[in-house]
Parts: structure tokens; C-alpha cells; sequence
């Protein structure tokens, strides 16, 4: 089945930040003050100075998922000056699993306030699923405090440059944060202009709660 295309989806920019915790506009050099300028969308800059290329998540990024991750994907970073384009992509015809690019923080400074991770991101012959995501941790083997991974807003086949976003609330009892971005399937993720900040309350949260009870049990046709 030939890989769909999409037009970009566009996020209003950094409406409702109130702190912003950096752009990172190139995985593993320092971060970019807001509204720092991010690449074009041909994906290379005419008369940049220095382009490089490398093959490894520089810390504290870190390349895993289940098992077979780092043997089916493969991770590129094409910088560009200070700026950089992530390329996560299967490297083998039916890859297991999925891979994810990602770090981790401590809660302490977040905890009760409303935080988003965004990037521009296009997919190139995806069959299968790439999304962002964020997930706040409370103690040790309890269930997550929250949890988004785009749930029915993943993107496949070849989706223009389009930014994307998650936003979760930091409960007062969360311990750790978590976020990234993923692949599942063949083709290629690219990433580039992350930024991770405070937001208000102006900004819905985009996470899917649990319900408080069973529902819909008949399987009916609920799409409207």
C-alpha cells in the first residue's frame, strides 16, 4: 500500500507560554532563545558555513524502545550551523517494534504547572505510525500521572513540515518527566526546532484521561 500524503499542520506558534525552558534547535548544542529563527522548509540552508553529519543521539538524548530498537531504526543528525534536522528511520524492511529518541528530567522545578514539548516534524513514507510524546512519572512502578502519544493525531505516509505539540499537566506528586519523539513501521521521522516550556491554562492539556466507568460495551458507531 503506497504511503499518503498530507498537507502541514500548523500550531499557533508558542501561544500561552509563559516560561520557556529553550528551543532546542539543534539536538545537543545550546538552546536557541524563543522565536529564534528555525531551518526552512527545503531542509538546508543556502551558504551555511558548516554542514555535518552524524549517526548517534548526543546526551542527554538517547536512542532505545523495546528490545530490537536500535537494531531496526537508525538515528541521523544533520547540523547545519547551530541548527539540526533528527532523522529517525527503519533501517531494515520489516522492523519490529518501535524506537523512540528521548530524555529525562527531574520534576521539581514543574511540579503543578502545565508544560509543552513541540517540534516541526515531517514523515517520509511512513507505513505505520510517528508521533511525539511526554509522559509524567510519579513514584517507581506506579502507573504514569499522565501520559500523551498523540493518540488520533499520530503522523504517516508524507507529511509536509507541520508543527506538533504535547501538553501535560506536572501533578505535586510527579518524580520524573519524560519526552520525545517515536517511529513505528517503515520510512523516516524528521525533527527539527524543539522547544519545551510553561504554558498557561489558555492551553488544553492533550492528554486522554481514563473514564470513570466502562462505556460503550454495545460497540456502537460513536464517530458522529
Amino acid at each position: 500500500m503506497p504511503a499518503r500524503r498530507h498537507p502541514a499542520r500548523r500550531l499557533p506558534g508558542a501561544a500561552g507560554a509563559i516560561e520557556s525552558i529553550g528551543v532546542i534547535g539543534s539536538i545537543g548544542s545550546p538552546a536557541l532563545p524563543v522565536g529564534a529563527a528555525t531551518l526552512p522548509a527545503t531542509e538546508t540552508t543556502p551558504g551555511a558555513v558548516m554542514s555535518t553529519t552524524t549517526h548517534r543521539a548526543p546526551p542527554p538524548w538517547s536512542l532505545g524502545g523495546p528490545s530490537h530498537a536500535t537494531a531496526d531504526y537508525g538515528l541521523e543528525i544533520e547540523r547545519t550551523g547551530p541548527l539540526a534536522v533528527a532523522t529517525l528511520r527503519a533501517v531494515v524492511a520489516m522492523p519490529r517494534d518501535f524506537a523512540t529518541v528521548r530524555q529525562s528530567f527531574r520534576a521539581d522545578r514543574y511540579r503543578g504547572r502545565r508544560v509543552r514539548f513541540r517540534a516541526t516534524a515531517r514523515t517520509v513514507d511512513v507505513v505505520g505510525r510517528a508521533w511525539l510524546w511526554m509522559r509524567v512519572d510519579g513514584e517507581r512502578g506506579d502507573p504514569p500521572l499522565a501520559f500523551d502519544g498523540m493518540g488520533g493525531r499520530g503522523l504517516d505516509g508524507n507529511c509536509d513540515w507541520g508543527e506538533h505539540a504535547v501538553v501535560l499537566d506536572v501533578a505535586p506528586a510527579a518524580r520524573t518527566v519524560h519526552f520525545g519523539f517515536a517511529l513505528q513501521g517503515t520510512g523516516a521521522l524528521r525533527v527539527r526546532g524543539m522547544g519545551f516550556e510553561v504554558v498557561d491554562d489558555t492551553v488544553a492539556v492533550t492528554d486522554t484521561p481514563l473514564a470513570d466507568v466502562p462505556q460503550n460495551l454495545a460497540l456502537a458507531d460513536l464517530s458522529g
